[in-house]
C-alpha cells in the first residue's frame, strides 16, 4: 500500500535527503542519517503538539534539543568500527 502519490513521494525523500545535508553535513552514515531523521520528525511533531506556543522560545527549544541529538559523537572502541 503506497501512503502518497509516487510523484510526492519523490519529492519528499529529496527534501528529506536535503535537510539530512543541511542538519548532519554530507556524507553520513547510516546511524547518523537516522538521528537526523528522527530529530526532523521530533521537530515536527513538537511544533504540532505546541502550535499555541510563543514562536521565539518554541525556536529556542527546538535549536537547543536539536543540537544535543545531532551534537558529534566521540566513537571510541566497538562504535568506532
Amino acid at each position: 500500500m503506497e501512503l502518497a502519490h509516487p510523484a510526492i513521494a519523490a519529492g519528499a525523500a529529496e527534501r528529506m535527503e536535503r535537510l539530512s545535508t543541511l542538519l548532519g553535513g554530507p556524507g553520513l552514515e547510516f546511524g547518523d542519517r537516522v538521528r537526523v531523521a528522527l530529530a526532523f520528525g521530533g521537530i515536527q511533531a513538537a511544533i504540532s503538539r505546541h502550535a499555541a506556543a510563543d514562536p521565539v522560545a518554541l525556536r529556542a527549544a527546538l535549536l537547543d534539543a536539536a543540537a544535543m541529538l545531532l551534537r558529534p559523537r566521540r566513537r571510541t572502541g566497538a562504535a568506532a568500527s
